[in-house]
């Protein structure tokens, strides 16, 4: 007894000296003003993702087991939520209702125009009840789609990821490479793209990162010339062009390397990043082509004051081959979404390829809890593209107004208005999942 008595006065002695204050202590005076820099803080603690822990070796011991039952699983999980749903009628009804079955169901759906290089709107699905692996698929109205499955395994020091994908770029449109093409000379094409391979992403420290990649890819680009206004008769050969009559075959190998040295004031974007990206395509199975990709880029973000600041885009990028060359679906191209907004995608193709973008940004408007803003932009853009660089003949210009929408640091959505001397052309770009409404988007 003297014994117990003994250990449990040790026991409130030692959690009388370890105990912070009591809940009840006055406190003398009021708490003082949080600063702008420490509500920048907690609100990036409170928006922050959850981390992502590594998988262990049961998830990885257990996952054939897993997709062998996924026919199972989604009939039962299916039916589960079916039930789910029903019992929760009242409570989440409309497109609310909806995407909360989605979600319980680990289904992600994304609106998006990115579905396709010439932008269309479109629907993809993300299902992720059986991660590691992620499968998805898309259409768009076009007709382009995408599916595909990976396998992603996190580390400490990043991630590598396995799988394999088909897309169809549907309704594609090609003109004669170069810039002194007639813009009423163009024929219609459909590009199909069947590929698999694994990627290796190192994160050391977190503002660089490193990333290697190795697959293959089989290519089948399908003309059709009933698409081309207002005479099939073309100055220009489509079929000439490699790549178009006939299927090519790569094995791929590729090194990208980027340093990322943003950061956000509230939620304006400062700072420069700037990467690398090397591609090697090595035909295979009677392809007669081998060809060399390099692309160096860089984005910067300068601010004039809290609420405006300005951003720049370089690109450069030059492709060389033996044998048949590059296939003209795999030539870098300027146009659509992100250069020369003034002219369709694939407007201009050729071997090398120069483009800078140059913008100012001014915020007109901004959610009154700090998570999204509109910012209004004007824009310059040039680009040329050509055989080799030191053969350019000149560049092309696009110039308009638009807009952004921004949330809790990223861009869900951007329409503009653009300028050249091909006419005016006014486009949106979307790539929002609809959880982006909680603070998901695709990056500024």
């Amino acid at each position: 007894m003297t014994s117990r008595l003994h250990t449990r006065t040790a026991t409130f002695v030692i959690l009388a000296l370890t105990a912070g204050p009591s809940t009840g202590a006055t406190q003398e005076g009021p708490p003082g003003p949080v600063s702008p820099d420490s509500a920048a803080v907690l609100r990036e603690a409170i928006e922050r993702p959850p981390a992502e822990h590594p998988v262990t070796v049961g998830q990885v011991v257990a996952f054939p087991l897993r997709l062998a039952a996924l026919p199972l699983s989604l009939a039962f999980d299916g039916l589960a939520e079916g039930i789910g749903f029903l019992a929760t009628a009242e409570r989440y009804r409309g497109l609310v209702g909806f995407y909360r079955t989605l979600e319980r169901a680990r289904v992600r759906p994304t609106l998006s125009t990115e579905l396709s290089p010439r932008s269309e709107m479109g629907l993809s699905v993300e299902y992720v009840g059986l991660r590691p692996l992620v499968v998805e698929t898309g259409a768009a109205v076009r007709g382009s789609q995408r599916h595909g499955a990976r396998l992603v395994l996190p580390t400490g020091w990043g991630h590598l990821e396995l799988g394999g994908a088909f897309r169809r770029h549907a309704d594609q449109r090609l003109w004669e490479p170069g810039l002194a093409g007639d813009p009423e000379q163009r024929a219609g094409f459909r590009w199909d793209q069947v590929g698999g391979g694994a990627a290796l992403t190192i994160r050391s420290p977190p503002t660089f990162r490193i990333r290697a990649l190795a697959g293959w890819q089989e290519n089948d680009a399908t003309l059709d010339l009933d698409e081309t206004p207002p005479d099939p008769a073309l100055d220009f050969d489509p079929g000439a062009l490699f790549g178009a009559t006939r299927d090519t075959r790569y094995l791929l190998l590729g090194l990208d390397a980027g340093v990322d040295l943003t950061r956000f004031a509230g939620l304006q974007i400062r700072g420069l990043r700037a990467g690398i990206e090397a591609r090697r395509y090595e035909g295979v199975q009677d392809t007669p082509s081998d060809f060399t990709r390099l692309a160096i880029w860089a984005h910067g973000f300068v601010p004039v004051n809290s609420r405006q600041h300005f951003a720049a885009r370089a690109r450069l990028e030059t492709s060389r081959g033996s044998g048949e060359g590059v296939p003209f679906t795999h030539l870098p191209a300027l146009g659509g979404s992100e250069t020369l907004r003034a002219y369709e995608w694939g407007r201009f193709r050729d071997r090398d390829l120069v483009a800078v973008t140059a913008e100012w940004r001014w915020e007109i408007w901004r959610d009154l809890r700090e998570r999204g803003r509109v910012e209004a932009c004007v824009f310059w853009e040039e680009g040329g593209v050509a055989r080799r660089l030191d053969e350019l003949d000149g560049t092309l210009s696009s110039y308009g107004l638009g807009f952004i929408l921004a949330w809790s640091q990223r861009i869900a959505a951007t329409t503009w208005v653009a300028f050249g001397e091909e006419g005016t052309r006014v486009s949106a770009s979307l790539s929002a999942p609809f959880r982006t409404l909680a603070g998901v988007g695709v990056e500024p």
